[in-house]
């Protein structure tokens, strides 16, 4: 079976380029989750202090 050299580098860049942004998406998609679990625990934390000091 004959492989056109040529067709072979676009293809092997093309599968390339697909890994690093799906790579790129899951990245973000890390980043989304840390960011909304650190949000949430900010917000539980904030709850529990006490709205105001009085001395």
């Amino acid at each position: 079976m004959y492989r056109d050299p040529v067709a072979l580098v676009y293809l092997d860049a093309a599968e390339r380029l697909g890994a690093q942004l799906r790579w790129k998406e899951q990245q973000q998609q890390i980043r989304a989750e840390r960011r909304a679990a650190l949000d949430q625990a900010g917000a539980a934390a904030l709850s529990r202090q006490p709205a105001a000091i009085v001395v």
